[in-house]
């Protein structure tokens, strides 16, 4: 059969692909792209070769032909251009072969590419190609300069340097190559032994079938005769035994029908016995009865001449019993074959009743109906001989004949072999017997056998298949393909789900000795993933025969193993303990999963491998909701908390695994759950803190069915306490919030809604939220200013501005308040051009809007706006006008006075800002100075003495718990030095652990409910900047009409509330320890109470000022303190 891979698309597209790539590298430099796409074009095809093949390529030229490993390509594709271009330049540079080794590199073909482009240039090659390819130092490739000479299938090529004169190129014929390898060409002096043992196989060779001249020799047995003859008379013993072991390795290497032709010819010599022997010896089992086969079809008919001969000179040899044997059942398949339709008679009954004899005697008789001369056997036959074995025997015996022979068939060479399937094989016995085969087939025999075939079909090889046609052959190619799918299937299968078997076995072994060794305390176990992935199965079986101590014990030592320094054994022990933790849930192992809770939560972050978290998780997530469901919420509380922290300070490490958190917090919140949680919380009973807090951690799933309630809630009390729920739920409300206030509902409700946005909005919900300021209600347009001014940004001053002109007369007010709150230059004007076209007859709603514009001016301190509030103030003088009421101008008057005493930085856009608060804080604090002194110090260029004296200055004021000008002093060590980052980090550090000590535990117990609505940040950041002063009893505190730009938390002590009215002063209330004082503190307004201290008093007190730098950083910060 010939080699399938010499007609492949693959190994005629090689020397194209090369000879383009030799003419792309000769128009382009090599750095071209398209240089280095033609050389990877070359080496993949290579590649793909080797791969198939796993043997050296050879490229070669002979007789204006391309062959590749002594194959001559397809005639039609011998005659494209980059074929017969590949030819002429093998012939300029005389090369007659290239061969390219595996380890052949991208690198290595450029190199080639460019050594043959330049040889094959004008100057023709410096060198011969060989010596070019050393000098590269190429040794991946080789070049032969020796002729070659293309043959045809079953033969060799014939390197012609090796029997002819160096330097020779004749094209000589296969008979004159004979003539002188037997010294009939005048050359008596060759020596035979020069000859080579594919020398010898060539030689071998009938002339005839390679298509030249016969030059009076008609027969290639005849040079094997004046071989031995030249043996016999000129050529001595020693080597006379070197040519007969080199030609009988030749002829074992002929196909058989070949050698049964040429050793049926020998002469009656000791020299032919001796070569016979010689070359039997090398024939295995299959090869000699393939030859002994070949003799009996090569016997002329009416010839006396038979095996026994042949059998009579092997006698002496080592192979005589095997010989014997197979020419024994060479005479037994003839027989059964020559029964055709006719019974089988009796003799043979019970021999054919032996698998052991029955199926190689079937198979000797198959090879010889499908042998290469058994042209004139009929399909019938071979049909006859399958039907007599199904019907001689029975299911079970030839059950048993299929299976040997079928086994011996697949061992046959692929072109025996195709010969034979290509037949039909018909009935059970045939059909089994086929299907045997295909299953004991290799997969590259199956491949060989599949693609001969498909190309005997096509008609692109011709090999004589006796009297079958195109149609039969392609039926034969598709049985094959049809039987080998099935066949090959539950053979793959089979073996599969044996090894499945053998190795769920093995690792059942290998669990149970390192769980032994885990027992053992031998932590390293646990750096194996095969024994992770299957401990929580041996852990199974454990509990499954009740070994809850061993349980115990190997679970303690994973938890111990996520103490160790060994971070391989830590992830081993984290990862097996949170597989083990999802055993044990569905196991119902809940008191144990109560235990290893802690543990699980410390070796989450360990897990590298992300279905091990997940596991994890999902125990969190099965545990809470069986403690919920049994009503423990206690336990369940520490349950969801590992989920609820993940999703809320998760990194770039835990991004994964913060996902899967937050869907086990959706499936969580489900109404089965939260039914009851919140049940507990309206009913006021023992549960209703840890369902409050369950609820809250639940996320936007509970926040959705909260909102779903809220809905449909129609009593007051029950909707304020899930607005507070959701409130508390925080973010994650957020989206839920927002989907929400888009569909229609209530008033009240989106009034509510919007106000939640005031704890848990944040710039991004701005343009969803600002469209309601124009809501029919009032009241919800209301909340919508009070939200936006907390909530708005950026975005905020624009929106108010613009909407100012156009708001109702009850909301410009409140709209005026908010633009107070914004330190910005830009509301100056506006304000005060509202101020002036306000001017009328007073009016309540006039009034109150003209008050807050007073209001806002003076909290912005800009002298922009004296000219506004001075033409207000001066009406009061104009007898008759009545343009503003007294209570405008007393706030007008109040707002230049705040303006004339401590200019805003706003007002000197010339100055730096940093220079402005210098001047002002000479006037007033001595630690101006040194801070001056220190700035022109670094000004003339002395930068580190500057740095380290501003950074001893933040250290002694924050020692002072002087944070603020500690702070503010810190950020000037910046402006010095950028990169002076260790005293500003050093610095910062020193601010924060003298604020960790400034707060004593008195004052933490008195303030603990003001505690539980800030949170840590927000409390230091205004406690930090609060002035401690002291009052005697009976000491006026603030007095009725006051400026109120303080904010008064009550330390100790209790002040008494009063205000005067017709000189009567008229008791409000009584203030005490813990409290907060402030009237109208967040609009900077005026008192309109006095504070009277009834004991002595001792408070802290934070300036409007520094509350409003605080404020952008911390939104909510207002809304929190109001509320309390």
């Amino acid at each position: 059969m010939p080699n399938p891979g010499s007609h492949t698309d693959l190994f005629t597209e090689l020397p194209v692909r090369l000879y383009s790539s030799l003419r792309t590298i000769r128009i382009y430099p090599p750095s071209n792209p398209q240089v280095t796409k033609s050389t990877e074009y070359v080496t993949d095809a290579l590649k793909e070769i080797f791969h198939r093949k796993k043997e050296d390529i050879t490229i070669g030229s002979s007789e204006q032909k391309i062959l590749i490993n002594g194959k001559p390509i397809p005639e039609k594709d011998q005659q494209r251009p980059q074929i017969r271009g590949l030819v002429e330049l093998f012939e300029t540079l005389q090369i007659r072969t290239l061969t390219f080794r595996a380890n052949f590199s991208t690198s290595d073909c450029g190199k080639l590419l460019e050594i043959l482009a330049t040889a094959s240039g004008q100057f023709g090659p410096e060198a011969p190609v060989p010596e070019l390819l050393r000098k590269a130092g190429l040794t991946s490739v080789t070049v032969d300069e020796t002729q070659y000479v293309a043959i045809h299938k079953g033969e060799r090529v014939a390197p012609e340097g090796r029997i002819l004169p160096k330097g020779s190129f004749l094209q000589v014929s296969d008979a004159e190559l004979v003539q002188y390898v037997l010294a009939e060409s005048g050359d008596s002096a060759h020596n035979i032994t020069d000859l080579s043992t594919e020398d010898l196989q060539r030689l071998f060779t009938p002339v005839n079938q390679i298509g030249g001249e016969a030059s009076g020799i008609s027969d290639s047995s005849e040079t094997l005769k004046k071989l031995i003859q030249r043996l016999d008379e000129k050529t001595g013993p020693d080597e006379k035994k070197v040519v007969l072991d080199r030609s009988a390795a030749a002829l074992a290497g002929l196909n058989s029908d070949l050698l049964a032709r040429l050793l049926t010819t020998l002469p009656q010599a000791d020299t032919s016995s001796t070569l016979l022997k010689k070359t039997v010896q090398q024939l295995d089992e299959n090869r000699l009865e393939e030859l002994l086969i070949g003799i009996v079809n090569s016997i002329p008919a009416g010839t006396t001449t038979d095996t026994t001969s042949f059998t009579e000179t092997l006698s002496g040899s080592d192979k005589a019993d095997e010989v014997r044997k197979i020419t024994t059942r060479i005479q037994e398949a003839q027989a059964l074959i020559g029964l055709a339709e006719q019974p089988t008679p009796s003799h043979l009954l019970p021999s054919l009743q032996q698998p052991d004899w029955s199926a190689p005697v079937l198979v000797t008789a198959l090879r010889q109906l499908a042998g290469g001369q058994q042209k004139n056997i009929s399909p019938e036959n071979f049909t006859n001989l399958l039907g007599r074995y199904e019907k001689e025997l029975s299911p079970t015996v030839y059950n048993q004949v299929a299976s040997k022979a079928g086994t011996r068939m697949a061992t046959l060479d692929d072109e025996e072999l195709g010969r034979i399937l290509v037949q039909q094989f018909k009935g059970i016995f045939g059909r089994q017997l086929y299907g045997t085969v295909v299953a004991q087939m290799s997969d590259e025999k199956f491949e060989n056998i599949a693609q001969e075939l498909n190309l005997l079909a096509q008609k692109k090889i011709d090999v004589p298949l006796g009297n079958l046609n195109d149609e039969e052959v392609q039926a034969a190619y598709q049985r094959l393909m049809q039987t080998v799918r099935g066949e090959k299937l539950r053979a793959a299968l089979a073996l599969h789900q044996q090894q499945r078997e053998q190795d769920q076995q093995q690792g059942r072994d290998q669990v149970r000795e390192k769980i032994k060794r885990l027992l053992g305390g031998d932590l390293t176990v646990l750096n194996d993933d095969h024994f992770i992935q299957n401990l929580p199965t041996g852990i199974t079986q454990l509990l499954e025969r009740d070994k809850q101590e061993a349980v115990d014990h190997l679970l303690t030592r994973m938890v111990t193993g996520l103490r160790t320094d060994d971070t391989a054994i830590r992830r081993g022990c984290a990862e097996s303990l949170g597989r083990t933790a999802a055993t044990l849930a569905e196991a119902g192992q809940w008191q144990r999963l109560d235990k290893l809770l802690p543990a699980l939560t410390m070796a989450l972050p360990h897990m590298e491998d992300l279905q091990a978290g997940f596991q994890t998780l999902n125990v969190f997530e099965r545990l809470t909701r069986h403690h919920i469901e049994q009503r423990e919420y206690n336990r369940a509380v520490s349950a969801l908390d590992p989920i609820f922290d993940l999703t809320v300070y998760s990194d770039d490490r835990t991004i994964n695994l913060a996902q899967h958190a937050q869907n086990c917090l959706d499936r969580l919140a489900d109404p089965i759950l939260l039914d009851p949680l919140l049940e507990n919380i309206q009913t006021d009973n023992q549960d209703h803190d840890n369902s409050q807090y369950l609820i809250s951690r639940m996320g936007s799933g509970a926040a959705n069915f909260l909102l779903t309630r809220l809905g449909k809630s129609e009593i007051r009390e029950e909707r304020e306490l899930l607005l507070n729920l959701i409130e508390e739920i925080g973010k994650p409300a957020r989206n839920a919030l927002l989907l929400l206030l888009e569909q229609d509902a209530p008033w009240y409700i989106t009034r509510n809604i919007i106000r939640l946005f005031r704890t848990i909005g944040d710039p991004d919900c701005f343009t969803t939220l600002a469209p309601y300021i124009h809501h029919e209600d009032i009241r919800v347009s209301r909340e919508l200013v009070q939200t936006i001014g907390i909530i708005g940004g950026h975005a905020r001053k624009r929106f108010f501005l613009q909407e100012l002109p156009r708001a109702s007369a009850e909301l410009q007010p409140l709209i005026v308040r908010q633009l107070g709150k914004i330190h910005d230059e830009g509301v100056v004007l506006p304000l005060s051009d509202l101020l002036i076209k306000s001017a009328g007859s007073p009016h309540p709603h006039t009034e109150q809007l003209q008050t807050e514009i007073c209001i806002a001016l003076a909290r912005l301190r800009s002298r922009k706006a004296v000219p506004a509030l001075k033409r207000v103030t001066e009406t009061k003088d104009v007898p008759g006008l009545n343009d503003y009421s007294s209570a405008v101008i007393t706030a007008a008057e109040s707002a230049l006075h705040a303006i004339e005493s401590e200019t805003s930085i706003l007002d000197e856009p010339n100055k730096p800002a940093n220079v402005l608060q210098a001047q002002r804080l000479r006037k007033h604090d001595p630690l101006a100075e040194k801070e001056a002194a220190i700035l022109r110090k670094a000004a003339k260029g002395y930068k580190e003495e500057a740095k380290q004296e501003l950074y001893d200055l933040v250290i002694n004021c924050a020692r002072n718990k002087d944070f603020s000008n500690a702070e503010r002093l810190r950020e000037r060590i910046y402006e010095i030095d950028p990169m002076a980052l260790t005293e500003i980090i050093r610095s910062g550090e020193f601010i924060e652990k003298e604020k960790t000590g400034a707060i004593s535990p008195n004052q933490l117990e008195t303030w603990a409910e003001l505690l539980e609505k800030l949170d840590a940040s927000e409390f230091s950041a205004i406690y930090h900047e609060l002035e401690e002063r002291t009052f005697a009893s009976e000491e006026i505190i603030v007095k009725q009409g006051d400026q109120n730009d303080e904010l008064f938390f009550i330390n100790q002590g209790s002040i008494k509330v009063s205000y005067s009215r017709d000189g009567r002063d008229i008791f409000v209330s009584t203030l005490i320890k813990g409290q907060i004082v402030g009237e109208n503190f967040f609009d900077a307004s005026f008192w309109t109470v006095t504070l009277t201290a009834l004991t002595p008093v001792n408070v802290s007190v934070l300036k409007s000022e520094s509350f409003h730098r605080w404020q952008e950083a911390y939104p909510g910060l207002e809304n929190k303190l109001w509320s309390f």
